[in-house]
């Protein structure tokens, strides 16, 4: 058996996570691993706490077909929590890589860059360095 990299065990983490969210269109998970190799916070696409899920008629947007809303479109029929956002709301210590399954949104990129903790970002098609 090959040992994962560290990236590789990241982003298989963030599979898992993303598996957990409720979302009807898309499930997306992020982790965050801190220099010390340890996962320091994760978090899933979803409604704020306490608020119906999708499949429960808590997003307008997840009860709307693709015809209605397409897919990577405006977001503004939404209530959820991105994923990254969900992950971020710890305390994380700096030079922290934070893991998604799926590239991040522009949204969130702006959030993830007023982050001086995380210093590399990295999903399955790409990376980039976070300068803060």
């Amino acid at each position: 058996m090959t040992r994962l990299t560290l990236d590789e065990y990241g982003l298989a983490l963030a599979d898992v996570v993303a598996s957990y969210a409720a979302c009807t269109r898309r499930q997306v998970g992020a982790v965050i691993i801190g220099p010390n190799k340890r996962i320091v916070s994760t978090g899933c696409n979803g409604t704020k706490p306490g608020e119906l899920n999708c499949p429960d008629g808590g997003c307008p947007r997840g009860m709307m077909s693709y015809e209605e809303q397409p897919a990577l479109s405006d977001y503004s029929g939404s209530n959820c929590i991105h994923a990254e956002d969900n992950a971020i709301d710890a305390d994380i210590p700096n030079n922290s890589t934070l893991y998604i399954n799926t590239e991040p949104c522009y949204k969130c990129r702006e959030r993830i860059a007023k982050e001086d903790s995380i210093s590399r970002v990295v999903w399955p098609e790409g990376e980039y360095i976070n300068h803060g």
